[in-house]
């Protein structure tokens, strides 16, 4: 649930940094930075736009506005060669 710049993943993996030391923003100091409610490691079950709701962890919470933040997974080009 931690920020951390994406561009800095390489020289942090090149100098054998940790996820704690990558990682500048808490999501603890980013629910108070941004007066937002951030939920890590949670499976949403279903989203009600209509009612504006989601359901995870067998909750029901309302939404005004909504961010899914889904993780990402790299584009690996297929090439040929050498």
């Amino acid at each position: 649930g931690s920020f951390y710049s994406k561009p800095q993943l390489s020289s942090a993996l090149t100098h054998h940094k940790t996820a704690e030391q990558l990682a500048t923003i808490s999501a603890e100091k980013a629910r108070t930075q941004f007066q937002a409610n951030i939920y890590t490691y949670s499976i949403v079950t279903e989203i009600n736009p209509q009612q504006q709701t989601v359901t995870f962890n067998n909750k029901i919470i309302p939404y005004q506005h909504l961010v899914l933040a889904c993780g990402a997974e790299p584009i690996v080009p297929t090439m040929s060669g050498d």
